[in-house]
Parts: C-alpha cells; structure tokens; sequence
C-alpha cells in the first residue's frame, strides 16, 4: 500500500511581525529637472518603484564627416567608464538618491557607483564580468530611486 505525500503548509503565528505586514506606502517626491534632451527623461519602471536611467553619448564633433554619430562605450573585463544619464535633477533636502543597475545589466556584470555633482547625474559603469558589454546611446542600464534619509539620536 502506497503512503500518501505529505503536504508541508507554513503557518505565521499571530504574534510574529509577518502577520501583520503590510506594504509601504509610496511617497511623491517633487523634483527639479533639467534634461539634455526629451528622449533622457526618467521613466518608471516596470513596478514603477524607480526610474529608468539611459545612456548619454555625446555626438562625435571630432570627426567632421561622422558628426551625428555617437559611438558606442565598450567595457572590457575590469575597465570602467563614466556615464553622464542626460539630465541634472535637485534633491530635495531629507532625501537621497539611490542608483543600482537594471537587473539586466548586473547580469552581464555591470556595477555602478552613482555621481550627483553640481546637480548633474552620472554614474561610474564597472563591467566586473567575463565578456566585453557594449552600452549604446539610449541603453537603459540603471535605476534611481528617491529615500528618505533619516537623522541618527545618539544616546549614551
């Protein structure tokens, strides 16, 4: 005679913190921002949690005959770049940026160390895996999202 399987069932006691979870609520943030172009304005993602930040390549004025185009970044293994994301944007004060790679580009082995300087958003690209990645003008490759920042009370 066949024994039936048994069925593993997860129970959350009502004392734990888990039962009564409830997700945050999200905060609208206004924002001053400056874009270099139309096509560099921010866009929510996918769970609208952060916007989608895209590469900014400068057009190629050094080559007369090719002005217009822009040519693409390639990251060998371990070399890093800086790129400028096409817009500048105030934060406001209590808050912080935060920038991490789309999930896309932290699976090619992209790292990114974001910059706000003078308001401008660049972040420094690291391609911390194997093969060579290639960022185009327009690539989407990290995420930004605004935190609130919040002020440690020391006691003794």
């Amino acid at each position: 005679m066949s024994e039936k399987p048994k069925v593993q069932t997860r129970h959350i006691s009502p004392k734990s913190a888990a039962a009564n979870y409830t997700a945050p609520s999200l905060h609208t943030v206004v924002s001053k921002l400056i874009l270099d172009d139309e096509a560099f304005l921010p866009v929510y993602n996918a769970k609208e949690t952060a916007v989608v930040l895209k590469v900014n390549i400068p057009w190629n004025h050094s080559d007369p005959k090719n002005m217009n185009q822009r040519p693409p970044l390639q990251l060998p293994h371990r070399s890093t770049v800086l790129v400028n994301c096409g817009f500048s944007m105030e934060i406001p004060a209590g808050y912080r940026a935060v920038i991490s790679p789309t999930s896309a580009m932290a699976a090619r082995g992209l790292m990114v160390v974001p910059t706000i300087f003078e308001d401008k958003v660049e972040v420094y690209v690291t391609n911390v895996g194997r093969e060579i990645v290639v960022l185009n003008h327009g690539d989407a490759f990290a995420e930004l999202a605004i935190e609130p920042v919040y002020q440690i009370k020391w006691e003794r």
